[in-house]
C-alpha cells in the first residue's frame, strides 16, 4: 500500500487480479493466498500506524457530528485499512500469530481508529469487527 495509492484517479487493477497472482500467473510471478493475506494483513496495520493521529477527521470541536463530506487527512489506504484489516487477519491460517502487532496499533490508536470509523458511518462495522478479532483471539 504505497502512499501514491492515495491520489484520486483511474485504476488499472481488473477484479480477477487476486485470481490471476494465486493461480494463472506465471510460476515466478504467483504467490500464494497465505503470503498475500499476510502482506495485506502487515500493510493494513502499518498504514494505520503512519495515518491514525489526534483528530484524524479534523473536526472543529468534539461536540459537532462529523463533517458530511470525508476530509483529505483520511486517504484511500487509510480507508482500506481501517475496513479491511480483521478481514485479511480471519484469512490467515493462523491468524492471530500477528496479535501483538495488533495490540501495537490499537492499544495506542484505538480512538483515532474509531474516529475515522465514525466518519466513513462505519460504527456499527467497527464494534462487529471487534467482536469478531476478540472471539478469534480466545
Amino acid at each position: 500500500m504505497p502512499d501514491e495509492v492515495d491520489q484520486a484517479g483511474l485504476r488499472t487493477v481488473h477484479a480477477t487480479l487476486g485470481e490471476y497472482l494465486l493461480e494463472r500467473a506465471a510460476a515466478d510471478l504467483r504467490i500464494s493466498a497465505a503470503l498475500g493475506e499476510e502482506s495485506l494483513a502487515t500493510g493494513c496495520l502499518r498504514v494505520m500506524v503512519k495515518r491514525l493521529h489526534f483528530n484524524v477527521s479534523q473536526s472543529r470541536t468534539s461536540y459537532e457530528r462529523n463533517l458530511s463530506t470525508k476530509p483529505d487527512s483520511i486517504t484511500l489506504s487509510l480507508e482500506y485499512s481501517c475496513l479491511q484489516w480483521i478481514y485479511h487477519f480471519a484469512n490467515l491460517s493462523q491468524p492471530w500469530i500477528k496479535e501483538g502487532d495488533i495490540e501495537q496499533v490499537f492499544l495506542p490508536l484505538f480512538l483515532f481508529w474509531l474516529e475515522v470509523m465514525s466518519v466513513l458511518g462505519q460504527i456499527q462495522r467497527a464494534g462487529a469487527m471487534l467482536i469478531f478479532a476478540s472471539k478469534r483471539s480466545v
